[in-house]
């Protein structure tokens, strides 16, 4: 008797457990496997180039990519989340990546039941950004469905987190079409985007702006990608903890 009891607590405290669904949307075109020029490289100016994404470039040595800096901030995050009291019962995280095309590389699940995945190899192709973020709200409204239906808490508001290095290759009706849906679901609190710009060009930032409501984010020094996954860490943390948190993310 006491062993039954001691078991029905135990799945009744997951079930009420209110959780917040983090979904990434990590651009891995063929640019994303370029060095930062902020960590420096090697063994250019005779190197040979080649054409990638759009734009010539050449051949480097003992840089770190835009993609390992990603990969690194992502591996951050996740053991942050493991370490806290409060986001470890909380926290469910998936990632899409996308190039050519969109991948689904994890749905939704606890981060403290798995490891971050290893997109270093990734980057190739084009970017084509429009089906992948549909993917994403696909996956967030079947997973707030998941919850009704299991008998879960309505969540915390989902994020949408998006890296990106460079405009996407999408027609521009196509953009504007998700821009629209993305903005609708900010403006009725359904939703809460970032926007984290790998490279500054002028028409890349304007498009990142139409994708949230918040202002995109730079990645212009060496270790802001690491500081914004510690301040998601923080803000993960403070909601499942039901403090208030208003810290915004400045770089």
């Amino acid at each position: 008797m006491e062993r039954k009891m001691e078991r029905y607590v135990r799945v009744d405290f997951e079930k009420k457990t209110k959780r917040l669904p983090v979904c990434f949307c990590i651009d891995i075109s063929g640019s994303m496997d370029f060095y930062d020029k902020k960590f420096g490289w090697t063994n250019v100016e005779n190197s040979e180039q080649v054409f990638v994404d759009g734009e010539w470039a050449n051949i480097a040595e003992n840089g770190t990519t835009y993609m390992q800096e990603v990969q690194d901030g992502l591996e951050l995050f996740y053991q942050a989340i493991k370490e806290d009291d409060f986001a470890y019962d909380v926290c469910e995280s998936a990632i899409v990546t996308f190039n050519d095309t969109p991948t689904k590389i994890e749905d939704f699940s606890f981060i403290k039941d798995k490891q971050a995945p290893n997109l270093i190899d990734l980057p190739q192709g084009d970017t084509y950004i429009y089906e992948a973020l549909e993917m994403c709200l696909d996956m967030l409204k079947d997973r707030k469905l998941y919850y009704k239906e299991n008998r879960i808490p309505p969540p915390y508001t989902p994020w949408l987190v998006i890296f990106s290095d460079g405009k996407a290759n999408d027609d521009e009706t196509r953009i504007q079409k998700i821009q629209e849906k993305l903005m609708d679901l900010q403006d009725r609190g359904k939703l809460i985007v970032y926007t984290m710009a790998i490279k500054e060009e002028k028409e890349f930032l304007e498009q990142l702006s139409g994708y949230s409501t918040r202002k995109p984010i730079l990645c212009n020094k060496v270790d802001t990608i690491k500081k914004f996954f510690e301040f998601m860490s923080r803000s993960v943390s403070s909601s499942a903890s039901g403090a208030m948190f208003n810290e915004e993310f400045n770089g």
